[in-house]
């Protein structure tokens, strides 16, 4: 009698919010309602430094990332290292699956206006929530039909990030089951 063992994955993909094993931080922080960056005057994050921080388990959080391109930047670094964990777990990096999406909006009003470009970009199943730890802050979810190569294209990466910049908000990463 031969079983078969089955196991699901599930993969979040979301940069490092409240310290790394490494002591950085991603650049693609959770924003705070004002908007306004969390940078020390030698161009580094530094906690209880900068007003307009975010203070999360004593850890100052930056809120928006320096630009486009290096929020880009940190998302490519982070699916490069999600991509080789995916292969080998057998994960097929071209099969289309349900991917979700996870974005930071400083205020009720910027997840809606996220959640309408959201929905515009193709992104389904949009739930937008304040955030129970931190109610000054929005959690705006959705999903996509995507394979992964198409999720960590750096031209699809760009267009997620512009988005949410373009919307006062913070792409956060993305997740899906294996």
């Amino acid at each position: 009698m031969t079983s078969t063992l089955s196991w699901t994955v599930r993969l979040i993909v979301l940069p490092c919010l409240v310290g790394c094993a490494n002591g950085s931080q991603a650049s693609g922080s959770r924003p705070t309602s004002s908007g306004q960056g969390g940078r020390n005057s030698s161009g580094g994050d530094s906690p209880g430094t900068t007003s307009g921080s975010i203070e999360a388990g004593g850890v100052s959080i930056t809120p928006m990332p320096d630009s486009v391109s290096s929020s880009v930047a940190a998302h490519a670094a982070r699916n490069r290292d999600l991509v080789a964990l995916i292969s080998k777990k057998g994960g097929d990096l071209t099969a289309r699956r349900v991917i979700d999406l996870h974005f930071w909006s400083p205020d009720k009003t910027s997840a809606g206006r996220l959640t309408h470009a959201l929905r515009e970009f193709g992104v389904d199943q949009i739930k937008s929530n304040q955030s129970k730890s931190d109610p000054s802050l929005w959690n705006v979810e959705g999903q996509i039909l995507a394979s992964v190569n198409e999720v960590v294209a750096d031209e699809f990466v760009h267009r997620l990030v512009s988005l949410a910049v373009a919307n006062r908000s913070v792409f956060d990463g993305w997740g899906t089951s294996l």
